[in-house]
């Protein structure tokens, strides 16, 4: 520190850099990460009358350290971001190597851990931060259309504090003694169910009950939780994927403006979809289906042991391995006596519109043996909760996507219309640097300044030590 204070001088720390500073402490502070620092972010955030003082200043300083102690810890191990395990630092005797020395106003600017809609996310912490919570206590069970809401009064407080109910018509209900399922209540509540990744249908079932029942104090909590693993999004330029696993929904950037759109179908929570950022390798018409260790032990061995026509009805061979893949017939193997666990041989299903990556698979390098492909399940894009497949990633619209990327490399559409009907398949090399990233954010801003929440498929957001699946979560860069 004391090298710091050489370069910067004495008094390093002006009102415009400690205001800055105070409200990153803030989110950080809220997000619970390194609840052990809290006291000190308490102190310096609730004593900046002594900006003037050299012992204040010097505490500020050693807390800047603290704080980029703990950005570098965060990204070196990213897994606290989705553990709720508390980052182990100490509030004392810290030294920083390697450290630009110069603390000015724009190094703090590029500490922020949200690049897009900061002040408005820092707006709408700080409000939910000011608002005494709105306790609901709706039991289980359905209140359909027409039907008495109990506690209603509370429940169209906490609609217009989320800003679903308008002022007028908040205070024109409150002047009711008994609020109904009806009229701007049951549009409210869509509103509600729409931002909260909900089924939306008006009807306040459990699900809508449980989100209607968490706190403030936890809405803030999950919001700088994620603000905090946004710094984990490294958008890049020309061409970037983005997934966000809880969301369902996979966007495409160029040159930072989004192009293109489509529902996804993520991991189930016991096969959840890995975390991680890639570039893309190649893109396959008509793939094979070379089946994965998990499901080749977990789906397809049990279904052939309960029924051998199992394969022949889903078009997937037996070969002797991925070098040698010559067919066995299944008609040779004893299935009785079959151990899914050390079973020799692997499943590859046949090209076509039975085949489970549908008409085309988009592949990037990964630990996870995870990539987007397309399906011929269709109806399942239906759903609202879309945590269904076995890992990968399925794309409502595939063959669109694979067009629009495929345009960069000097393919129209209708070659890649002609590769589809073919039936062939068809291996297309991606020359052009396309960049892919799996992320896992639950709660944001949006550009109107409205709180959008995703339910929290897999458990990354409970405040709790160990988490099943986070061997799933590396963030770590996978190149070509």
């Amino acid at each position: 520190m004391s090298q710091l204070i050489a370069y910067n001088g004495n008094n390093i720390w002006n009102q415009q850099m400690l205001d800055e500073f105070n409200e990153q402490l803030f989110i950080l502070q809220l997000s619970n990460l390194a609840p052990q620092f809290n006291t000190r972010i308490s102190y310096v955030r609730s004593n900046i009358e002594e900006i003037e003082s050299a012992s204040y200043q010097e505490l500020v300083t050693d807390s800047f350290i603290l704080y980029k102690i703990i950005i570098k810890k965060i990204h070196v191990n990213p897994h606290v971001l989705f553990t709720s395990k508390l980052l182990k630092v100490n509030t004392v005797g810290n030294n920083l190597p390697n450290m630009d020395p110069l603390i000015n106003y724009e190094q703090l600017l590029k500490l922020r851990p949200l690049k897009y809609n900061y002040q408005a996310s820092l707006v709408y912490l700080k409000k939910l931060n000011e608002q005494q919570d709105i306790q609901i206590r709706l039991n289980q069970g359905l209140i359909r259309h027409n039907k008495v809401i109990p506690y209603g009064k509370q429940l169209i407080e906490k609609l217009n504090f989320y800003n679903d109910l308008d002022d007028f018509t908040y205070e024109y209900l409150s002047t009711k003694k008994v609020i109904l399922n009806q009229g701007e209540v049951n549009l409210a509540i869509k509103n509600f169910q729409r931002r909260n990744g909900l089924k939306v249908d008006g009807v306040i079932g459990n699900e809508t009950i449980r989100a209607l029942n968490n706190s403030f104090s936890n809405d803030q909590r999950i919001l700088a939780l994620n603000m905090q693993r946004t710094r984990l999004k490294k958008m890049r330029a020309p061409i970037y994927l983005y997934v966000n696993v809880p969301d369902f929904k996979l966007q495409v950037f160029r040159n930072y403006n989004k192009v293109f759109e489509s529902k996804v179908i993520t991991g189930r929570y016991k096969r959840p979809t890995g975390l991680f950022s890639s570039e893309m390798r190649n893109i396959v018409i008509n793939p094979t289906w070379n089946v994965p260790e998990g499901i080749k032990k977990k789906d397809i061995i049990p279904n052939v042991k309960r029924n051998i026509h199992y394969l022949r009805k889903n078009k997937i061979n037996i070969i002797r391995s991925w070098q040698n893949p010559r067919k066995i017939s299944p008609y040779s193997i004893n299935w009785r006596n079959v151990n899914a666990r050390n079973f020799p041989f692997q499943f590859q299903q046949t090209p076509g519109r039975h085949n489970s990556l549908g008409k085309v698979k988009f592949d990037f390098p990964n630990n996870f043996a995870i990539f987007l492909h397309d399906t011929s399940s269709k109806n399942l894009f239906m759903k609202d909760k879309r945590a269904l497949s076995s890992g990968c990633v399925r794309v409502e619209n595939a063959v669109t996507l694979a067009e629009y990327l495929l345009q960069f490399e000097g393919y129209s559409s209708n070659q890649i219309s002609n590769y589809v009907n073919s039936r062939r398949t068809k291996y297309l090399k991606i020359s052009k640097p396309i960049y892919i990233q799996m992320m896992y954010i639950t709660s944001w801003v949006d550009e109107n300044d409205i709180l959008h929440k995703r339910p929290d498929i897999y458990g990354y957001d409970k405040k709790q030590s160990y988490v099943k699946n986070i061997n799933f979560v590396s963030m770590k860069h996978f190149q070509n």
